[in-house]
């Protein structure tokens, strides 16, 4: 049984599909697009069974998992495509971030960006993820931007703090965290909208400081230059 993502706004276009017999959840989140081709491929198997045999089911859990693969790895590219188009930039293709040493996601004349997609409440970058792609970026000349998407709200920019004009930010529109004891930071659904209706958040982590900002709010000092 298919349905409207509960906690999200409908224009968002997400469904999750339940077990009608149970009512436990089987996939969520799934993009309108993609409900059709989902709801085929999960009729391949009967599902006229309760939920002790459903949990039991290998049959089942790899079908959902091939399902669930799919969606995912469907909305990381349109992240990477649209990133790309809106940065004139261009995607590293399909071996991105499976082959080690692989140089991201999305790359620019001035930026080496990392896209990373949950359709979960949040994301948890590690310390040591940014670490690795400033080391990559600053090798090739480039400033390193981590991009996270929530669901379907538009995207949150990670830029390292020394990489961004400070002049270019409302100070009353400012805030500060402190995760200088922690290995990751959680970008949640609350930041995610905070950012995008016009905060910045400056965060401390063990490798240094951190801006946390929204999507248009990046695109509009990427064309003036980041750090101008």
């Amino acid at each position: 049984m298919a349905h409207y993502a509960p906690g999200i706004e409908k224009s968002a276009e997400l469904y999750n599909i339940t077990h009608a017999i149970s009512g436990l959840a089987i996939i969520k989140y799934i993009p309108h697009v993609l409900l059709d081709w989902a709801v085929g491929m999960l009729l391949k198997l009967d599902w006229d069974i309760d939920d002790e045999e459903l949990s039991k089911s290998e049959p089942h859990f790899k079908l959902v998992e091939k399902i669930c693969m799919h969606i995912n790895k469907k909305r990381s590219l349109k992240q990477e495509e649209e990133l790309a188009k809106d940065l004139s930039g261009r995607t590293r293709g399909k071996a991105s971030g499976a082959t080690w040493g692989f140089r991201r996601d999305v790359v620019t004349p001035e930026l080496l960006i990392e896209a990373k997609t949950t359709t979960t409440k949040e994301y948890r970058i590690k310390d040591a993820d940014l670490v690795y792609l400033k080391d990559q970026a600053y090798s090739d000349g480039k400033i390193p931007v981590y991009a996270v998407r929530i669901q379907d709200l538009p995207d949150v920019m990670v830029v390292p703090f020394s990489d961004l004009n400070p002049e270019c930010f409302n100070n009353r529109k400012r805030k500060a965290m402190d995760k200088s004891k922690a290995k990751t930071f959680a970008i949640t659904v609350r930041i995610a909208h905070a950012v995008n209706d016009g905060l910045a958040i400056t965060v401390k982590l063990p490798s240094g400081f951190y801006t946390v900002l929204g999507y248009e709010n990046f695109l509009e000092l990427a064309k003036r230059g980041l750090d101008d």
